[in-house]
């Protein structure tokens, strides 16, 4: 399966000079885990997680403060026709959770590893408790 079967489209971003404050109330609005960072040109410079703004309160710092003081400047991508096994394994090599998808050097979309864990029996299972030892989840129950 090709990762661009399962990512989300719709990506959010926010302006390097946006403030940690505007991101997270971007990230609650949209119900998203993290926000890409374009820089004043379009152009993708970081992306900012829940766990970026955890460890920036943890470290005592304000949500004041601009988005680029927090984020996560190397970006880790992968490109459209990839595998969903080539996602997992470089989410698990880089010790990440999302994903930025590419498609001829622009930004298409962002796979995480729940969205991954959630196809269930569509990928091996020997690929799937890889993903599930880093980033264990909660499992959906079904209403019945």
């Amino acid at each position: 399966m090709r990762i661009k079967r399962l990512m989300k489209c719709d990506v959010k971003y926010v302006r390097e000079t946006a403030t940690i404050r505007d991101a997270c109330r971007a990230m609650v609005k949209n119900g998203i885990g993290c926000v890409l960072v374009e820089n004043q040109d379009g152009e993708l410079a970081g992306i900012l997680t829940e766990s970026d703004v955890v460890r920036c309160v943890a470290q005592g710092r304000t949500p004041d403060e601009p988005v680029s003081a927090e984020m996560t400047k190397k970006v880790i991508t992968i490109d459209s026709s990839a595998d969903v096994a080539d996602a997992i394994n470089l989410m698990v090599k880089k010790k990440i959770k999302k994903l930025v998808v590419m498609h001829n050097g622009r930004v298409v979309g962002m796979a995480t590893a729940t969205d991954i864990l959630h196809l269930g029996d569509e990928i091996e299972n020997e690929l799937l408790m890889k993903l599930a030892h880093f980033f264990p989840i909660q499992r959906r129950s079904v209403a019945g």
